[in-house]
């Protein structure tokens, strides 16, 4: 163990060490040992989010969920060797959180997360992954959903969030980059920029994205909030405005491992922003 905690001594080495041991004649011993011990970290961060999977998966008996795992590497190979190659370098406990979530998910419901994501994932550090997580206070659960004849909405408004959260659009809105409620914590302009450089999102500075819907009726939710609107219809469907910014299939697959906090502030922003586009929203509490 105690070799495995100074592993990063050995993988850094030194000019200096090399040149003193190369003047012994032990610089193969040196690099063998070195490479050993860098294989014998990359393995215990493997095996510690490997322990984490269970945890984070559906409820079911422990034996149910190893042999999910168990299907997962048999029938996506590529996936797993490509989940390990990216999990070996982290010892972060959060983001390899992360790492056990993303396997606790596939093997929960196969194709939840490409091997794209996990690539764009292997390449954020610690900073990247809080600004993320920071940004996804702003995003809203919303999607188009009929009224159920003869049931009063009441009865039934407890089942929206998950309804939403399983099935429904997930979206960052940005409606103005430069207001307030999106710079409390810096630029939000360079928080949009450098999560596109990633990967994560896709910023239309002079557009906005547009969710058709068939109905007017929609239902969104922000943080179990659950908010009803009667979107205006517009050539024959129901377009409700987005804002500038959507998350890209990687965004979309790595904002299922947040825990985004809750921002009051910015759920009346939206709030108030609906009611300038005749969205007649209408909180449920």
């Amino acid at each position: 163990m105690s070799e495995i905690v100074h592993a990063g001594a050995f993988q850094a080495g030194s000019v200096v060490d090399s040149y003193n041991l190369g003047k012994q004649g032990d610089v193969v011993e040196y690099h063998n040992k070195r490479a050993e011990v860098r294989k014998a970290w990359q393995e215990n961060n493997i095996d510690a989010a490997a322990a984490q999977i269970p945890e984070h998966m559906a409820s079911a008996s422990h034996e149910e969920k190893v042999e999910k795992i168990k299907k997962v590497a048999k029938e996506k190979p590529d996936f797993v060797n490509h989940w390990m190659d990216g999990c070996k370098g982290v010892s972060d406990e959060e983001i390899r959180k992360w790492w056990a979530k993303i396997m606790s998910g596939e093997s929960d419901t196969p194709g939840s997360f490409s091997k794209k994501t996990l690539s764009i994932l292997r390449d954020m550090d610690k900073k990247d992954t809080q600004i993320f997580s920071e940004f996804c206070q702003f995003v809203i659960h919303s999607m188009s959903m009929p009224e159920i004849s003869g049931v009063p909405f009441e009865s039934y408004k407890h089942t929206i969030p998950e309804m939403l959260y399983r099935s429904g659009d997930r979206s960052p809105l940005i409606y103005d980059v430069g207001n307030r409620i999106y710079t409390a914590h810096g630029r939000a302009y360079d928080v949009i920029r450098r999560l596109e450089s990633i990967g994560l999102l896709i910023y239309y500075p002079i557009s906005t994205f547009i969710s058709q819907g068939s109905i007017s009726n929609r239902r969104a939710c922000y943080h179990n909030v659950v908010i009803s609107m009667t979107i205006p219809k517009e050539q024959d469907v129901y377009p409700m405005d987005k804002g500038n910014v959507d998350f890209t299939d990687a965004g979309k697959e790595l904002f299922k491992l947040c825990k985004p906090k809750e921002n009051k502030n910015f759920l009346q922003y939206i709030i108030d922003e609906w009611k300038k586009r005749n969205y007649n929203p209408v909180i449920h509490e």
